[in-house]
């Protein structure tokens, strides 16, 4: 048992340096991972975007729409959610743009 506590006091030591090393990068003005991050973080807000609206789109609905103003309610959330969502989305692409203009060319 001695040795499993040993094991985990050590995962939580290399995790810790882990994330510190990689907040300090992420940090750093001229970091290319705040580039690659903000990268990936735009497509998946598009995608959650993209997954919202085929949501309400689609006649499958988590509470159906003959249920009196719950249904719509449903929709109406799924709007607003890919609605901001997708602001986000463009507001992180604007960001990663500047950046790359600013620090990466």
């Amino acid at each position: 048992m001695q040795d499993f506590w040993d094991f985990m006091k050590l995962v939580l030591i290399c995790s810790t340096v882990f994330w510190g090393l990689f907040i300090m990068l992420l940090s750093l003005p001229q970091s290319k991972l705040r580039y690659v991050l903000l990268s990936i973080y735009s497509k998946t807000c598009f995608a959650l975007t993209l997954l919202m609206v085929l949501y309400i789109i689609s006649p499958i609905d988590l509470i159906p729409d003959f249920i009196a103003f719950l249904g719509q309610i449903d929709d109406a959330a799924a709007f607003v959610q890919a609605f901001f969502t997708g602001v986000t989305g463009l507001v992180s692409t604007y960001y990663q743009n500047k950046f790359y203009d600013q620090y990466i060319e």
